[in-house]
């Protein structure tokens, strides 16, 4: 099992940042990521573990947390100046 961040970095014409958490896979560390001066929705994602799968969404509320779940998990933030991931046990 693993804890995913997904990031796609500088993508358009509006230079677009996409981030996202997934423990589709599992959880095993806890993640969080942290976008700095960019502008539009750019919300914090941090993710704590849990016991049970069946917590992954109350724990993990902006995560993906199986494989079909909302496309709109996938945050967007135009022109950050970084995005930092940390991972923490």
């Amino acid at each position: 099992p693993a804890t995913l961040a997904q990031v796609s970095l500088h993508h358009g014409g509006d230079d677009q940042s996409s981030y996202g958490v997934s423990v589709v896979d599992g959880f095993n560390v806890g993640l969080s990521v942290t976008p700095h001066e960019g502008r539009g929705n750019c919300p914090v994602l941090a993710c704590r573990p849990s016991r049970y799968s069946d917590f992954f969404k109350s724990e993990c509320p902006q995560a993906f947390t199986y494989a079909h779940d909302s496309p709109s998990l996938t945050h967007q933030c135009s022109a950050p100046r970084e995005l930092k991931v940390i991972f923490c046990h």
